[in-house]
């Protein structure tokens, strides 16, 4: 429990500054899909390293390799690629917010796949975090336009590959070294992108970048990637994918006092209204929280 508990307290400080560190590095030149590739091809590069070093890469069936590409297109790929074109209109801690539905939809697969019942509390935890999530959308909507409102929908949409993501790494958890798979998924995801923004953005940061946009992409790349990411998957196996999402309930306040202090984004009442419903409602869904605690123990 105390391992479990420390890495969910060190994901919730670490992923709720990630929000406003990305919009440094964007506001600092560099294009959204440029970034966010060259920030998971550097950390997926450090970790196959250290895995290197410790013994544990080795050859995996071809099972094991097209479900670990699977990871990396959805939790690294798709949610990435949606979140920094979408913090190009939206302000961090929206971002943050919205963010917050990804444990909604472990749920919901956790419901398909049959290892979760539906019950009172699962459904209003869904209704909650529904109207969380539309609200926090329309204030997209309202303070950017249709422009803010799509973008800050893209983000809602991407968290459903992240779940689907997630789930995958629960299922394979056991079957090769931690290291090797989170290294090989960020890797494979980082890719992409860069192949993305070659294909979409055709341009390089701005003037080389400046000092700020570098210091974002080392602190996004090493400690919120190559460390925070992989904490994350040795959760999802440790507990369950639905614990793994939930730093989720506390980052998006932090991220949201962060944008705010550090960026001068300003904090609307509805935002933090919003927030707390989709946060609310992710808590009733999460309702097996204590019993993954309990299995981490083991």
């Amino acid at each position: 429990m105390t391992r479990a508990v420390g890495a969910f307290v060190t994901l919730c400080v670490i992923f709720g500054t990630t929000f406003a560190a990305i919009a440094v590095g964007i506001g600092h030149g560099w294009p959204p899909l440029l970034a966010a590739g060259v920030r998971f091809t550097l950390a997926g590069l450090i970790v196959l390293a250290v895995a290197a070093a410790r013994g544990e890469l080795h050859r995996s069936s071809r099972t094991l390799g097209m479900q670990i590409a699977f990871i990396g297109l959805t939790v690294t790929t798709a949610t990435f690629a949606a979140l920094y074109t979408a913090e190009r209109v939206l302000p961090s801690g929206l971002a943050a917010l919205l963010s917050a539905t990804g444990p909604a939809f472990a749920v919901l697969f956790a419901v398909l796949g049959r290892r979760r019942r539906i019950d009172a509390l699962l459904l209003c935890g869904l209704v909650l975090g529904t109207l969380g999530a539309a609200l926090v959308v329309g204030i997209g909507g309202y303070m950017l336009g249709i422009a803010g409102a799509l973008a800050a929908l893209s983000i809602v949409v991407s968290e459903i590959a992240y779940a689907a993501g997630l789930t995958m790494s629960r299922e394979i958890a056991g079957r090769a070294p931690v290291l090797m798979i989170s290294g090989a998924q960020l890797l494979l995801g980082g890719l992409v992108l860069l192949a993305l923004s070659a294909t979409f953005e055709h341009a390089l940061p701005a003037h080389g970048g400046d000092l700020a946009g570098w210091v974002a992409l080392a602190y996004l790349a090493i400690v919120a990637t190559a460390g925070a990411h992989t904490l994350l998957i040795w959760l999802a196996g440790a507990t369950t994918p639905t614990f793994a999402t939930s730093w989720t309930y506390v980052s998006p306040f932090i991220a949201l006092l962060v944008g705010a202090v550090f960026l001068g984004e300003p904090i609307r009442a509805a935002a933090w209204i919003g927030g707390a419903c989709v946060v609310a409602g992710a808590a009733m869904l999460n309702a097996d929280l204590r019993a993954s605690l309990r299995r981490s123990i083991a």
